[in-house]
Order: structure tokens, then sequence, then C-alpha cells
């Protein structure tokens, strides 16, 4: 079955950016601490959410990756933020396996680019 181009996730985002916590008066060391407490937890919910796809538990899904988008929203903006924004509209519409593998792969890869950036 071919997917709609149209549907699957972007290829590129913006680089995150956690300078929203800095300009709440947060210091820069502590604002890259949460970033790297947001690293951990996506690294706790990447198993959950491909449980979720291999049990075909779209409603789990959706309810994962809004908690999670909710963390990350909180902590920054760009890169996987993106992703997890675009991934939730994109659940309010539709659940197609393969565009949902396509997101948890670009999770994984905006979330290996978080890792570099902030030493995690």
């Amino acid at each position: 079955m071919a997917v709609d181009k149209k549907l699957l996730p972007k290829r590129r985002y913006d680089d995150f950016d956690n300078s929203r916590l800095v300009a709440m008066g947060i210091p820069q060391p502590q604002a890259d601490d949460l970033v790297r407490q947001l690293i951990s937890d996506i690294d706790d919910y990447i198993p959950k959410i491909e449980y979720a796809l291999e049990s075909k538990d779209y409603e789990e899904i959706e309810a994962l990756n809004h908690r999670i988008r909710g963390s990350a929203s909180t902590v920054g903006s760009g890169g996987i933020v993106d992703v997890f924004n675009d991934f939730n509209i994109y659940l309010k519409n539709d659940y197609d396996f393969e565009i949902i593998s396509e997101y948890i792969r670009n999770i994984k890869k905006y979330q290996i680019k978080l890792k570099l950036k902030f030493h995690a």
C-alpha cells in the first residue's frame, strides 16, 4: 500500500533550543539539566510508544505522545518538539502504521541530535 507522501513527517526541523527557559530566568546550567532530564524521559517513552504501535493501541500512542510533547514544549522549541507537535496533529486525524513508524524514526533521529547537543 502506497503511503501519501504529504502525510509523512517533515524530514528537516530547526535545531532544538532551550533559550526560553533562560529568558524566564533559569540559569543556563539548570536549563541544560532540564533538557537532559527530558532526554531521559524520551528514552523511557520510545519503547512504550513502540510497544503501543506493535499492539496497534493507537489511543495509547496518542496519549503517550501528548504527555511527552507537553514536557518537551515546556523545556524548549524546535527539533524534537516540532516532531512531537506534528505527530500530535497527525494522530488527531489518522492512524496509519507506516506513517506512525516514520514519526517514531524521526523521534529517534532528533533524540540523537538532542543527546549530542546536550552531551547526554
